[in-house]
């Protein structure tokens, strides 16, 4: 009996303890486990939103990089009608991505961490045409990859920021070209893509006076030593300027062995309008001159010279009116 007695008694301590061990439970439950849940799901909502961001994100970046590289074939074709829209409808898209994503690109722009997509981010911020994104444009200049510097000069020739300080430009423009040819061929497109911005930003700038130093600057290198893409775009700026005093900076480039170059200056002789460019002129017109858009610019060039007068591709001719004075 006794033995019963303790048996029973152990069996009613231990049913107890269940029971109190699952009213334990039961409590514990009411109190904490809900708050743990709506925490989970909280943070499963969050992490799922965070995932998709990045992935929308990493797909925008994919996307700039393919529209980026469309819209400068276009950009480098304009004058022909077809790639002249193109070039507006594809501005348009990279602008509308920009804007989505204006604060992710902002922060992989300054990150030097961030490799390829630091230099997409840098690139399609001029599209943004935010004057906020100046800072992250200018200081990706200074970066040591000819990428992402020429990215950024790229940025700044889009955006055409009046404020734009014109030394960063100027000094990848002039970079010294080397022997090394795998070093060259990123260099070429970052110098030519600076001198292109200094282009485009010559209309919009604040100090209208700045670019009358810089092309000048440019074009006294060594013909041999700049190069042609640079040469061109020097060539057209200093045209612009209209100043009769710059022509002979311009007459050493009429001689230079790129017919592409060559043009540039005929049509930059023109656009300064000194006379003294005549006899240059005339040797870039006649049979001598194989390419046909040199002769061209030429004959375009005296006409503007000579206040529209035309008288084609006939050099003694175009000599005669100048010697008689125009």
């Amino acid at each position: 009996m006794t033995r019963m007695r303790s048996s029973s008694f152990v069996l009613i301590s231990l049913s107890s303890l269940l029971t109190g061990c699952a009213g334990s439970s039961d409590a514990t439950k009411a109190t904490w486990e809900p708050q743990q849940e709506r925490l989970y799901v909280q943070r499963k909502k969050d992490n799922a939103e965070t995932l998709a961001r990045q992935q929308a994100y990493e797909k925008a970046l994919l996307d700039l990089d393919r529209l980026m590289d469309r819209y400068i074939q276009a950009v480098w074709s304009l004058g022909n009608d077809r790639a002249d829209r193109q070039a507006l409808t594809l501005e348009k898209a990279i602008h509308d991505i920009v804007l989505e994503h204006f604060a992710e690109l902002m922060r992989s722009a300054i990150e030097a961490d961030q490799g390829q997509n630091r230099a997409i981010a840098i690139a399609s911020l001029g599209f943004s045409q935010r004057p906020e994104a100046i800072d992250a444009l200018l200081n990706g200049l200074t970066a040591s990859s000819p990428q992402i510097a020429g990215n950024a000069a790229l940025a700044l020739g889009i955006l055409r920021d009046p404020r734009t300080p014109l030394a960063g430009l100027t000094d990848l423009a002039m970079t010294e070209r080397s022997s090394d040819e795998l070093i060259e061929k990123p260099k070429d497109e970052m110098r030519r893509t600076a001198s292109w911005a200094l282009l485009r930003l010559q209309p919009a700038l604040n100090d209208r006076n700045g670019l009358a130093k810089v092309w000048p600057k440019i074009l006294a290198t060594p013909v041999d030593k700049l190069d042609p893409g640079v040469a061109v775009h020097a060539l057209r700026g200093i045209g612009l300027l209209r100043d009769k005093n710059l022509v002979g900076i311009a007459l050493p480039y009429a001689s230079h062995p790129m017919p592409k170059v060559r043009e540039a200056a005929a049509i930059a002789l023109g656009m300064l309008g000194n006379p003294t460019a005549v006899e240059t002129l005339l040797a870039l017109l006649g049979t001598a001159e194989a390419n046909q858009n040199v002769r061209l610019a030429a004959r375009k060039a005296l006409m503007a010279l000579a206040g529209n007068v035309d008288l084609g591709f006939d050099v003694a001719e175009w000599r005669k009116v100048f010697q008689r004075g125009v």
